[in-house]
């Protein structure tokens, strides 16, 4: 199963780099839920490429769940939690509070657990 972990890490920064590409479209185009925000918003070409590295993501899931268990697997991709809180603070400015900050600890300590018992 340690194998599959550097897979599981390529997954999870391939989700979370579609979700910063998409957060920079939705900064400078506020979506409007009509005709015309929709338009504007499908000919970024972040959005398409964040649509794309989901795919990627997906097939590179496939793969992941044919040859590990899902109880093993699926908590680690929770290590998308905290990269997009750090882009967010890094990237968009965000403020992050104590919580947040022990949030994301349990969270990594969590996957440090299960990754240690593969």
């Amino acid at each position: 199963m340690k194998k599959i972990i550097p897979l599981i890490i390529i997954n999870v920064f391939l989700l979370t780099i579609g979700q910063i590409l998409w957060k920079k479209t939705l900064n400078k185009i506020p979506l409007s839920l009509n005709y015309e925000g929709f338009i504007r918003l499908i000919k970024d070409p972040f959005i398409w490429l964040g649509l794309i590295l989901f795919g990627i993501a997906t097939v590179l899931w496939f793969y992941i769940l044919s040859k590990a268990n899902l109880s093993f697997v699926y908590p680690l991709q929770s290590i998308c939690y905290p990269l997009g809180m750090f882009a967010g603070f890094y990237l968009f400015k965000e403020q992050i509070n104590f919580y947040q900050i022990l949030g994301v600890f349990f969270i990594l300590l969590g996957v440090y657990f299960i990754g240690q018992h593969a």
